[in-house]
């Protein structure tokens, strides 16, 4: 793990006065790994590099860009990016994509209550403004599938059974 952090500036959040610092940052996770030592299998692989900055006084010119987000969920690959440009109403370019079994993931996450299985299959991607105030939200384009899905909780004696869809 390789952390650089830089803040430039004064912090005050008294009646009308605020004054935010200037911050950059850059992180880096290279062949990370994350394991419950009660369970067999690992999140592994994990790179991660994001880097971004606030300028003083102005957080809405904030910019943090995840240029690399992957890993394995057990044998299964997850990779995405995001980057954003501004924090109150923010442009979001991202994509995910993601080919796994849910039901190893048990093996690398405890799940008491909850037995899944299927396949899940996901490749989706954002561009756009975010603004909560007017309702506008980026643009997204999904493909979703699941085959064989399966859910039961141990709160309710009957799963649910043969899901399967796409969209």
């Amino acid at each position: 793990v390789t952390f650089n952090i830089e803040v430039n500036g004064k912090y005050k959040t008294l009646g009308k006065d605020n004054a935010f610092p200037h911050i950059d940052f850059d992180i880096d996770v290279a062949d990370g790994m994350l394991k419950y030592d009660s369970l067999p299998e690992a999140i592994s692989k994990i790179n991660f590099h994001s880097k971004g900055h606030s300028d003083q006084d102005n957080w809405e010119n904030t910019e943090i860009n995840i240029e690399k987000l992957s890993f394995l969920l057990g044998h299964d690959p997850m990779k995405a990016n995001l980057k954003l440009k501004g924090l109150i109403n923010p442009q979001i370019e991202g994509n995910i994509v993601a080919d796994t079994h849910l039901d190893d993931i048990r093996k690398f996450y405890p799940m008491d209550s909850l037995d899944l299985k299927g396949e899940v299959k996901i490749n989706a991607t954002v561009s756009g403004k975010y603004n909560s105030k007017t309702g506008e939200f980026p643009k997204t384009k999904a493909t979703f599938f699941i085959k064989n899905g399966y859910v039961k909780t141990y709160s309710y004696p009957k799963p649910v059974e043969n899901i399967n869809m796409e969209f």
